[in-house]
């Protein structure tokens, strides 16, 4: 988690950036996501300092979720938006997983070392339906509870173990 801490937002930042380089609206939201690292007082609030965005930006986290977790802070942003029209929500994805790579032969490690890498990405959703990109026009979703057990998190003493079975397609 120190290394998560040293070079998460530095990461996230430069998605942000890159993200809202033409964006000339306030910024009233802010959602970070992670499943790979947690630290306190935590990644949200050290980006508003770092951004010099207001303390009065709403900010949360949505943490160890998984892959899903970027739609879900799509939904909450799409939320937001459509409860206020003025709404500037700023999503930022930031996951370290090498950080979690495991040194045994296991299928499950070797599995998830070439499907998952260190990276960020942003995105914008704004409630002004006149600005230009992408629409959300809705969501659904269900729970698969069949694999609940093929596709896991574990914490231990060595970092993140993750289960990934090939069961996962089904």
């Amino acid at each position: 988690m120190e290394w998560y801490k040293l070079h998460a937002a530095s990461l996230s930042r430069e998605a942000i950036q890159r993200c809202v380089e033409d964006f000339s609206g306030n910024i009233t939201h802010l959602i970070t996501v992670s499943c790979t690292g947690m630290s306190a007082p935590g990644l949200e609030l050290e980006l508003l300092e770092s951004l010099q965005l207001p303390a009065t930006v709403f900010h949360t986290s949505i943490n160890f979720m998984g892959c899903y977790a970027a739609i879900h802070a799509m939904k909450i942003a799409d939320a937001f938006c459509r409860a206020d029209k003025t709404a500037n929500v700023l999503i930022v994805c930031t996951e370290l997983c090498t950080l979690h790579f495991q040194k045994e032969n296991t299928l499950d490690g070797m599995t998830s070392s070439m499907l998952f890498s260190d990276g960020a990405a942003a995105m914008l959703v704004t409630g002004d339906t006149e600005s230009k990109g992408l629409t959300i026009d809705h969501f659904y979703s269900t729970v698969a509870w069949k694999g609940k057990n093929d596709m896991a998190w574990q914490l231990s003493s060595k970092g993140f173990l993750m289960t990934l079975s090939g069961y996962v397609p089904e």
